[in-house]
């Protein structure tokens, strides 16, 4: 069998396994949160709240530059969205703060420096009557050497 085929695929299974870990450590309530809104009917028939997401790679190789984005709602221009950031599910840390732009869109450039899972959120804050919300949290996986 071919050497370069065997590692490529050893190294998909390894990204695989650490990318469910992650999910495991990050988010232990994630299924339960997901069971819970599929069953609430009353949910679907109340307006619209205030939300915000994230998005980002799965994947980087660590070193490399990112690019965070998402997006606020019902959200005036301007309006403060603190980025965080948590390790191996410790408790969240500050990484920057940014600002909405058109249509509540906001974006962050980061790296991640070494091997190593980490979770994102954002956080849009309290601006006026409007109470802060935090989105779900994304996980991303620097790896010293993604496979080809």
């Amino acid at each position: 069998m071919n050497t370069s085929l065997t590692i490529h695929r050893r190294r998909a299974a390894l990204l695989l396994f650490l990318s469910l870990i992650a999910a495991l450590v990050f988010s232990p309530g994630l299924i339960a949160a997901a069971e819970a809104s599929a069953t609430s009917g009353a949910a679907a028939k109340q307006p619209a709240k205030r939300s915000v997401v994230i998005r980002g790679p799965e994947l980087t190789t660590a070193g490399d530059e990112f690019t965070l984005r998402g997006r606020v709602t019902k959200t005036p221009k301007r309006s403060p969205v603190r980025i965080e950031y948590s390790v191996d599910g410790s408790e969240w840390k500050f990484l920057w703060r940014v600002s909405t732009k058109a249509k509540g869109r906001y974006s962050y450039r980061t790296e991640i420096g070494r091997d190593i899972a980490v979770a994102y959120r954002a956080v849009a804050e309290k601006v006026g009557k409007r109470k802060a919300v935090k989105s779900s949290s994304i996980i991303v996986i620097g790896v010293l050497d993604l496979p080809e």
